[in-house]
Order: structure tokens, then sequence, then C-alpha cells
């Protein structure tokens, strides 16, 4: 489970709906079947070897540690992560959009209790003129997610709305007696 802790409140990552974003679909859609599951294991055993940092005591990692040139993981199966990757997406801002959608939808599959951070880096997107963010990621087995009960559901505003409606309707009762 990944949940989301850049902004209050927290919010759950739905697998689904990073499933369902146009980079995976396009991976999906253009890549081998066999390639996108290797790319998949490739993320997975990566996650899988992540160990407590000696500073902090937690599995902490972001994109570039799993699959970046410095990765542990075998050579020819980050440089098959790369180029069936960059033959699909190109090599620009879309390839590392795919990725971190990859990685973030790996991530939020998994059983243990992760959490992410997007953090501004000091670039700017060229194309949009937006500041660029990166995802830093650790597990923390004590985190608890907490419902945002500011939002209103469906049967405070049904409950709202029938108190309305009987408020006017008392209102109304109560000057045709007058």
């Amino acid at each position: 489970m990944l949940y989301e802790v850049t902004h209050k409140p927290d919010r759950i990552v739905d697998p689904q709906d990073l499933l369902d974003s146009d980079y995976l679909k396009k991976a999906l859609k253009g890549m081998h079947p066999a390639s996108f599951e290797k790319i998949c294991s490739t993320l997975d055993n990566a996650l899988d070897r992540q160990k407590p940092s000696a500073s902090s005591n937690l599995v902490w990692t972001k994109f570039g540690a799993l699959a970046g040139p410095n990765s542990n993981e075998p050579v020819r199966d980050i440089n098959h992560l790369w180029e069936k990757s960059t033959i699909l997406f190109g090599d620009g801002k879309t390839l590392m959009k795919f990725l971190g959608v990859m990685l973030m939808w790996r991530i939020s599959i998994r059983n243990e209790t992760w959490l992410v951070y997007r953090q501004e880096t000091k670039n700017v997107d060229q194309d949009t003129g937006k500041i660029i963010h990166v995802c830093n990621y650790w597990i923390d087995p004590s985190y608890e997610f907490e419902e945002d009960t500011s939002k209103p559901t469906l049967d405070n505003l049904l409950a709202k709305f029938n108190k309305g409606k009987v408020e006017k309707n008392n209102n109304l009762s109560s000057r045709s007696r007058k």
C-alpha cells in the first residue's frame, strides 16, 4: 500500500489509477508483454533488495537508486529497462514520467506500507515552466492513515439537503399559521 504524504491530508495512491494512466496504457499496448513483465520484475527485485540505511534505519529509495547507473541490479536487466522504455517513450521527459509512474505503480501494489513525498528540485520544465519534482519513497510500518473527515460524504450531503427541506417546510407552515 502506498500513501502520498506531500500535502495534508495524506491520500491513498490507487494502483488502478496508475494502471489507467496514459503512460502505462501506452507501455502495455506498445511493448512486447515479455519486455513489460521484465521491467516489472526488475523494479520488483530492486525493491525487494532495499535495506535500511545505516544512518536512519529506514528503507527508502527513489528511481535513480533502483535503476540508475549505480543500481545493484544486474546490468543486463537495467539496460533492458532503459532500452525498451526509451524505444517507446524517447529519451526526454515523457520517458522520465513513464518510469516514475511505473515505479509508483509497482510500489503501490506491494504489501508493505510505503510513503511517497514529492520534493521540488531547482530545475524547471522548459515546456511548461513548472518546477520539476522528484519522489522519495520509504517504508514506514508504523504509519496509520487517517481518513479526511473534512470532505462531505454522500450521506452527509443528503442529510444536510433533507434538513434544509424540513426547515424550509417548517418555516412555510409557521408563516401560514400567523
